[in-house]
């Protein structure tokens, strides 16, 4: 299931999509990523900018029909084995954006190392890390399933790397060599207003 709230406009909105079907048991949250965890970025680096859409990387329209659908039904995959604590797939807002997602609806702060971010070589990395991805998404789990899931990932021509880790907290901190900056702190600022609530 995708779906996009609209906490700008005048009316209460919100856009869903829902394709297949899953156990109630194996469903992955976005709001529950827990202190500890590692934050993997998952990305297809196997795609391009359209030019007349300079911040969607597409890489789904000239490629295999049955290789689309293998990198798909990963996630399912994923799902079953229980090895993600919270993903979310890279929207609008980038690959930090989206993570910053999570991070609001989790409650929780977190920290990424914009130097292990998978970056197709030759392409502008600020206009990087702010596109939509055609195929990407924030995983959050334990650090000893990262590896499996990098593995996982990779099977189906992702890129997937540990970028950071979630922290206790509201802060989403970039690093990036000797530098540390907050881009947010949820405990002032908003992305779309979906605080945690309690799930017990």
């Amino acid at each position: 299931m995708g779906g996009h709230t609209h906490p700008d406009c005048g009316y209460q909105a919100i856009d869903v999509s829902i394709i297949g079907s899953v156990p109630k048991t194996d469903i992955i949250r976005s709001d529950t990523a827990e202190e500890g965890d590692d934050i993997i970025f998952a990305m297809d680096l196997d795609g391009h900018f359209p030019a007349s859409l300079p911040y969607a990387w597409e890489t789904t329209f000239t490629k295999d029909d049955d290789y689309v659908q293998k990198q798909m039904a990963l996630l399912p995959v994923i799902a079953a084995e229980h090895i993600a604590t919270a993903a979310k797939d890279m929207s609008n807002p980038g690959c930090v954006g989206t993570l910053g997602m999570l991070l609001e609806a989790s409650g929780k702060g977190g920290y990424v190392d914009m130097g292990k971010i998978p970056a197709p070589k030759g392409v502008d990395f600020m206009q990087w890390i702010l596109a939509y991805q055609g195929y990407g998404f924030v995983v959050t789990c334990r650090p000893e399933n990262s590896a499996r899931l990098v593995s996982l990932f990779e099977s189906v021509g992702v890129d997937a790397a540990v970028v950071g880790s979630i922290e206790e907290g509201s802060k989403l901190r970039l690093v990036s060599g000797g530098e540390d900056i907050v881009l947010f702190d949820f405990s002032t600022d908003m992305i779309t207003g979906c605080r945690p609530k309690c799930r017990r």
